[in-house]
């Protein structure tokens, strides 16, 4: 099975790691619009110790045929603001992102 997740910050990174280490697909795809974060998040060096997964980094396009996608992009909350600025902040981010996995 793959699967995809979007955002390779520690939010998804960890999610990755897990996903890896549980042996819960046999595909994970990480996406990130910083690519270089995507390919950096070192979730292939897990893959040796633990299950046979594939990993690989890309964009949306790469997503195709995944049966599971994990959101796990947006925005880290910025000194005094609001926890509703920072909804509203990630609220673009999703409708932003959401097209772009649904397409894949």
């Amino acid at each position: 099975m793959k699967v995809g997740v979007v955002g390779a910050g520690l939010v998804g990174a960890t999610v990755a790691f897990a996903v890896v280490l549980r042996g819960s697909c046999s595909e994970l795809v990480m996406v990130d619009e910083n690519e270089q974060r995507a390919e950096a998040a070192d979730i292939s060096h897990a893959a040796p110790m633990s299950h046979a997964v594939r990993v690989s980094s890309g964009g949306y396009e790469q997503l195709n045929g995944a049966r599971v996608a994990v959101l796990a992009a947006g925005v880290n909350q910025t000194p005094g603001e609001s926890r509703l600025d920072l909804l509203t902040r990630n609220a673009a981010v999703f409708r932003d992102v959401v097209p772009q996995v649904a397409r894949a």
